[in-house]
């Protein structure tokens, strides 16, 4: 009776390869080819990385070795779904996330060339208002911008910090 238990634990469907969840690369790949914009891409990056990392994770930790494999295959994925979008002829409503996408590719200055360069205004910067860089900008839940800050300075820190759990706070 123990051996028959044995064997049909043994062998118990959850316990084949077949039920194991796909690879981090597996699913990022199948997420970029189902992609309808770049944004839906550069997402599935931002999920692929620490998948991956902890994928490749030994147990005395990350070499360096080891982060530049996982960079070196986000970078190959992003090319891979860039090559999906011509800049020429994607949305506006689909610039910004073109953009991040050039920049998650390691092209951040060729794909400001290719996105400045389409005609109009850059919708970032008429929707939120840039006026310089950095800029920071804090949105509350109901997606008003309660704070612009142009320029980086230390010292406004703890003054950002007690800012944002004040809005995390609001209802």
């Amino acid at each position: 009776m123990v051996a028959a238990l044995f064997l049909a634990i043994a062998l118990s469907p959850a316990q084949t390869p077949a039920a194991q969840a796909p690879t981090a690369q597996a699913a990022a790949a199948a997420a970029i080819a189902a992609a309808p914009g770049p944004a839906e891409c550069v997402t599935a990056l931002q999920a692929f990385v620490p998948k991956r990392q902890q994928e490749v994770r030994t147990p005395t930790g990350f070499t360096s070795e080891l982060l530049r494999q996982v960079n070196d295959e986000k970078l190959a994925l992003a090319k891979s779904c860039l090559a999906r979008f011509d800049p020429a002829t994607v949305k506006t409503s689909q610039l910004p996330g073109l953009s991040e996408l050039f920049t998650a590719a390691g092209q951040p200055e060729e794909g400001r060339g290719k996105v400045t360069d389409l005609p109009g205004p850059d919708p970032n910067e008429t929707g939120y208002k840039v006026s310089g860089i950095p800029q920071i900008q804090l949105i509350d839940k109901h997606g008003k911008i309660r704070l612009i800050m142009i320029g980086y300075d230390d010292a406004n820190e703890a003054g950002l910090a007690t800012f944002i759990a004040k809005l995390m706070a609001e209802k």
